[in-house]
């Protein structure tokens, strides 16, 4: 496994604060902003992202969408790098897990990376979005507290 790196530009600190039976919401955090973000299901969390990454530029998709209308260039100077973000990014915290997401490729239309569950001290690599999207799902279903019948 690869390890994280904290100076990675990339890198989603997400926040998950509720789940339930069709997936999970809360908020992210990145180096770039002072505020989170909120999510209010997987999906919408990929969504997000994405467009961050668009925006910073990194890491650059192979695959690019066509459309007739021009598309208006990512800007990366709404984004400057705080460098005191990092260590704020890591006094936050999710009420049902805590996800370090290191997006490292967006290659064949979708991500590959490392996903680090703060909780449990461990870290995964995964091969797309959707592999990421399972496993803070299961990890989500190993924190919950069994329900009693």
């Amino acid at each position: 496994m690869q390890a994280i790196s904290r100076s990675a530009a990339n890198l989603v600190r997400v926040c998950v604060d509720r789940a339930d039976d069709v997936g999970f919401s809360g908020r992210y955090y990145h180096r770039y902003s002072n505020s989170p973000f909120l999510f209010s299901t997987p999906d919408d969390l990929v969504e997000k992202m994405d467009y961050l990454f668009d925006q910073l530029g990194f890491p650059q998709p192979t695959v690019q969408l066509r459309s007739f209308k021009l598309q208006p260039k990512p800007n990366r100077e709404e984004f400057p790098m705080a460098k005191d973000r990092v260590n704020a990014l890591e006094d936050q915290t999710g009420e049902m897990a805590t996800f370090v997401v290191h997006v490292m490729y967006r290659q064949n239309a979708t991500w590959q990376g490392n996903v680090f569950w703060a909780e449990k001290n461990q870290s995964v690599n995964f091969r797309s979005a959707l592999e990421l999207i399972k496993l803070m799902d299961s990890a989500l279903d190993q924190s919950a507290p069994e329900k009693e019948e």
